[in-house]
């Protein structure tokens, strides 16, 4: 049977390239391969900390290869912004202007999905989104995805990290809960999970 391979990217400090040999290491152990960047592979893992809008524009001129390199087919991602007001200043300005066009409901949930965060970010001021496509499930890898990003964010002194969820979504709560978060509070649908870091 011919080995999956995995292609990484790093574009950050010295604590990215840290954590992207972690990640590497965590594929390995799964069977997998590494290969070139610039080849087809069966996953991408790209590393980023993206402080300024060139680091931006190059994460996703990365991001575009690899989509483009595996043939359009994107298997996950974790993205996290560690401070939530001046993540929220690009959410108002950027996205939601650029989506005004969203149905009224869903436009309206939008502006009110960053509600828990804002309650809670004294505490927890960083926040997370996971999503693996169900065949990379149960494998490790959403967890060391995680675990990586935690202990960057630690290392850059941040108090916490938290996310929000589903309250009908089981099978997420049980792997954020495996993972280390901790319950935070309930409002109308959603969860709120959090790790506290520093």
């Amino acid at each position: 049977m011919t080995k999956k391979t995995v292609a990484f990217c790093t574009l950050g400090c010295r604590v990215n390239q840290y954590e992207t040999r972690a990640v590497e290491e965590a594929f390995m152990k799964k069977g997998f391969t590494v290969g070139k960047f610039t080849d087809e592979c069966d996953a991408y893992v790209i590393n980023t900390c993206t402080v300024t809008g060139e680091s931006d524009r190059k994460s996703r001129q990365m991001i575009r290869r690899a989509v483009k390199n595996g043939n359009g087919k994107a298997v996950g991602y974790i993205i996290c912004a560690e401070e939530y007001d001046s993540y929220k200043k690009i959410f108002d300005d950027e996205y939601l202007e650029l989506n005004k066009h969203l149905h009224e409901d869903l436009y309206n949930w939008a502006v009110h999905s960053t509600d828990l965060q804002n309650k809670h970010k004294s505490e927890y001021p960083a926040h997370l989104h996971i999503d693996l496509a169900p065949p990379y499930h149960r494998k490790g890898f959403g967890s060391q995805l995680i675990k990586t990003l935690c202990e960057h964010l630690k290392a850059k002194g941040v108090k916490g990290v938290m996310l929000t969820v589903g309250n009908k979504n089981e099978s997420a709560i049980k792997f954020y809960e495996k993972c280390g978060f901790s319950y935070i509070e309930h409002e109308g649908t959603e969860i709120a999970f959090g790790i506290k870091l520093n």
